[in-house]
Protein backbone atom coordinates (compact mmCIF):
# COMPACT_ATOMS: atom_id res chain seq x y z
CA UNK A 1 0.00 0.00 0.00
CA UNK A 2 1.36 3.24 -0.97
CA UNK A 3 0.45 6.45 1.74
CA UNK A 4 1.35 9.87 1.26
CA UNK A 5 1.56 12.76 3.40
CA UNK A 6 -1.21 15.15 3.99
CA UNK A 7 -0.29 19.62 4.03
CA UNK A 8 -3.88 20.41 6.03
CA UNK A 9 -2.65 18.38 9.79
CA UNK A 10 -1.09 20.73 11.96
CA UNK A 11 1.51 18.39 11.85
CA UNK A 12 1.87 17.19 8.61
CA UNK A 13 1.65 13.46 9.83
CA UNK A 14 -1.67 11.87 8.60
CA UNK A 15 -1.69 9.63 5.65
CA UNK A 16 -3.81 9.21 3.00
CA UNK A 17 -3.86 5.71 1.05
CA UNK A 18 -3.98 5.45 -2.89
CA UNK A 19 -5.38 2.25 -3.00
CA UNK A 20 -9.08 2.96 -2.83
CA UNK A 21 -9.67 -0.95 -4.44
CA UNK A 22 -9.45 -1.98 -0.36
CA UNK A 23 -11.86 0.60 0.38
CA UNK A 24 -14.99 -1.81 0.22
CA UNK A 25 -14.90 -5.43 1.33
CA UNK A 26 -15.55 -7.28 -2.13
CA UNK A 27 -18.46 -9.49 -2.28
CA UNK A 28 -17.00 -12.76 -4.64
CA UNK A 29 -19.96 -13.68 -5.77
CA UNK A 30 -21.21 -10.07 -7.10
CA UNK A 31 -17.47 -10.30 -8.34
CA UNK A 32 -18.16 -13.56 -10.00
CA UNK A 33 -21.35 -11.85 -11.59
CA UNK A 34 -19.33 -9.22 -13.17
CA UNK A 35 -16.55 -10.61 -14.48
CA UNK A 36 -17.41 -10.52 -17.82
CA UNK A 37 -17.61 -6.84 -17.95
CA UNK A 38 -14.79 -6.54 -15.78
CA UNK A 39 -12.68 -9.21 -18.28
CA UNK A 40 -13.77 -6.99 -21.05
CA UNK A 41 -12.69 -3.56 -19.78
CA UNK A 42 -9.65 -5.07 -18.32
CA UNK A 43 -8.48 -6.53 -21.69
CA UNK A 44 -10.18 -4.84 -24.75
CA UNK A 45 -10.45 -1.36 -22.97
CA UNK A 46 -6.39 -1.56 -22.19
CA UNK A 47 -5.93 -2.89 -25.74
CA UNK A 48 -7.67 0.49 -26.75
CA UNK A 49 -6.06 2.94 -24.93
CA UNK A 50 -3.08 1.54 -24.96
CA UNK A 51 -2.79 1.96 -29.03
CA UNK A 52 -4.87 5.25 -29.01
CA UNK A 53 -2.79 6.81 -26.86
CA UNK A 54 0.27 5.09 -28.52
CA UNK A 55 -0.42 5.97 -32.10
CA UNK A 56 -1.31 9.58 -31.38
CA UNK A 57 1.92 9.94 -29.04
CA UNK A 58 3.78 8.44 -32.25
CA UNK A 59 1.82 10.97 -34.48
CA UNK A 60 3.15 13.53 -32.69
CA UNK A 61 6.50 12.97 -31.42
CA UNK A 62 7.55 10.82 -34.66
CA UNK A 63 11.63 10.87 -33.05
CA UNK A 64 10.31 8.37 -30.18
CA UNK A 65 9.78 5.01 -31.07
CA UNK A 66 6.32 3.39 -31.43
CA UNK A 67 7.18 1.30 -28.51
CA UNK A 68 8.21 3.56 -26.31
CA UNK A 69 4.93 5.50 -27.06
CA UNK A 70 2.94 2.38 -26.51
CA UNK A 71 4.60 1.34 -23.01
CA UNK A 72 3.78 4.60 -21.96
CA UNK A 73 0.16 4.19 -23.46
CA UNK A 74 -0.14 0.74 -21.34
CA UNK A 75 1.47 2.78 -18.53
CA UNK A 76 -1.67 5.71 -18.31
CA UNK A 77 -4.13 2.96 -19.13
CA UNK A 78 -3.44 1.37 -15.92
CA UNK A 79 -3.64 4.54 -13.81
CA UNK A 80 -6.61 5.43 -14.62
CA UNK A 81 -9.04 3.51 -13.22
CA UNK A 82 -7.43 4.38 -9.69
CA UNK A 83 -8.21 8.22 -10.25
CA UNK A 84 -11.79 6.66 -11.22
CA UNK A 85 -12.14 4.54 -7.96
CA UNK A 86 -10.63 7.44 -6.15
CA UNK A 87 -13.86 9.41 -7.50
CA UNK A 88 -16.14 6.70 -7.04
CA UNK A 89 -15.41 6.18 -3.77
CA UNK A 90 -15.94 9.98 -2.66
CA UNK A 91 -19.56 9.81 -4.47
CA UNK A 92 -20.80 6.47 -3.33
CA UNK A 93 -21.79 4.79 -6.67
CA UNK A 94 -23.87 1.81 -7.42
CA UNK A 95 -21.58 -1.01 -5.63
CA UNK A 96 -21.53 -3.20 -8.97
CA UNK A 97 -20.67 0.12 -11.09
CA UNK A 98 -17.61 -0.05 -8.09
CA UNK A 99 -16.70 -3.68 -8.63
CA UNK A 100 -16.43 -3.42 -12.09
CA UNK A 101 -13.91 -0.76 -12.20
CA UNK A 102 -12.38 -2.32 -9.32
CA UNK A 103 -11.82 -5.53 -10.97
CA UNK A 104 -10.58 -3.92 -13.93
CA UNK A 105 -8.20 -1.80 -11.94
CA UNK A 106 -7.02 -5.38 -10.41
Amino acid sequence: MVSVLRDDSPKGGSTLSLTPVMRYKHNLKLFHTNLGSILTFAIVGTLISTCFVGGILGVLFPHISMMETLMFGSLISAVDPVATLCSFSHLQVDRNLYTIISGRAL
